[in-house]
Parts: structure tokens; C-alpha cells; sequence
């Protein structure tokens, strides 16, 4: 989906925006439907390129890395602190409350680009009952969203699950046989089992777990 979007911010332009004063009051981001989750800047010029209640991409121009460097610390500021990734011209974090910014600078093109991402939706009630969830725990969490359910394949993104619950899910994995062919990190796990299912169970945003089991090749 993120994809998507940046594909969109490359070809769609919605407004154009000169004169932004420094505050969250600033006219342009009153106009967007995510623009109170961010903070504004000042003296800037670009583009709203993508704009709904999911996603907000924006495009500053003729702008330079002291901008870059100053956003990023409003960002911060505004508590986009969790799961940071700072590259030398890139930085993405989420907040509390499951936002995830993500700021990448183009030096030659004088170019930031801004881009918000809403957390998931997610319902009660979503694991499903299946042959495949059978050979699995059930997650101590029953909200979440359920993005695939077949025969073969099953994903979901469970939520309300701490880093704690994450180590305990695969630890409870692990108990139900998936240690064969296994890759552990700190936030992702895979393996099969003996009749080679392979399970990933990884985590994702703020307090997401995604549970995804794939049946073998037949």
C-alpha cells in the first residue's frame, strides 16, 4: 500500500502551498484529514500529493537538509520515538498512538518528502478457526484484522500484543512443534514443523503481531 502511495505523490498533486507559518493552526495542515498528528514548517513551498483518513503525502521543494534535520526533530518533539530507523537522509518511527511518519530527503532535487500512515483498523473476534490455525496457539488477544484465510494460507495482524506477548506467542510456537528450519530475531520468527508448515510470526507498528502459516507445496 505504501507503494502505491508514493507512486500517487509522483503523478497526483491535489494543492499546491506557499507561506507556511510554524504551528499546527497553519491553514495547509487545517486542510488535511491527518495534518493534526504532525507537525507544520515554516517558509515552505510543495505539494499535498495523497490525503485521506489512511495516508498523507507531502512534497517540499526547493528546501535544504537543515529542514530535514530541523522536521525531524519536531517529529521527534511530537513523539515519533518508537521503532526509529535513521538513515543518513531518511527517518520513520511511529507514535503512541500507531502513526508512522516517514521522512525521506533528495539533496540534488532540493526535495522532503513527508508521508503519514494511519494505524490498522481492527476488529474483535478475527482468529479464525481453521485447519491451518489448529496446528497454532490461540493469541491471548483477540483483537485484530484478518488478511487472508485460505486453504493454504492464513495472515493476521493481531493487536494489543506488547513485546513481552510477541516472546511469549513464539515461545508457545516453538512448544507447538514449528523448530525445524528456524530464523530468530528480535522481532521475527520463523520455522516448520516436521510436516513442513512454516509459520513467520513477526512484529509490526506499535503493539502488532502478524501471524501468517503457510501449508507446503503439494
Amino acid at each position: 500500500m505504501k507503494k502505491i502511495i508514493w507512486i500517487l505523490c509522483a503523478v497526483l498533486v491535489l494543492t499546491v502551498f506557499t507561506g507556511c507559518s510554524g504551528s499546527k493552526e497553519t491553514m495547509f495542515w487545517d486542510e488535511t484529514i491527518l495534518g493534526d498528528k504532525i507537525p507544520a514548517l515554516s517558509n515552505c513551498e510543495g505539494e499535498i500529493c495523497y490525503d485521506d483518513e489512511d495516508n498523507l503525502v507531502v512534497r517540499i521543494t526547493n528546501t535544504t537538509r537543515d529542514v530535514f534535520e530541523e522536521y525531524l526533530k519536531a517529529c521527534k518533539g511530537d513523539g515519533y520515538t518508537i521503532k526509529q530507523d535513521r538513515g543518513r537522509a531518511s527517518f520513520s518511527a511511529y507514535n503512541e498512538e500507531g502513526y508512522e511518519i516517514t521522512l525521506l530527503f533528495y539533496e540534488e532535487e532540493a526535495r522532503l518528502s513527508i508521508s503519514l500512515d494511519a494505524p490498522m483498523e481492527m476488529s474483535e473476534n478475527v482468529w479464525p478457526d481453521n485447519a491451518l490455525t489448529k496446528l497454532l496457539p490461540t493469541p491471548k488477544s483477540t483483537k485484530g484484522k484478518l488478511e487472508r484465510d485460505d486453504y493454504d494460507r492464513m495472515v493476521c495482524y493481531v493487536g494489543e500484543m506488547s513485546e513481552d506477548d510477541f516472546a511469549e506467542y513464539v515461545a508457545q510456537v516453538k512448544a507447538a512443534g514449528f523448530v525445524e528450519e528456524y530464523s530468530s530475531r528480535e522481532d521475527r520468527y520463523t520455522a516448520k514443523n516436521a510436516e513442513g508448515y512454516e509459520v513467520e510470526i513477526s512484529l509490526e507498528g506499535v503493539d502488532i503481531v502478524k501471524v501468517e502459516i503457510e501449508a507446503p507445496e503439494e
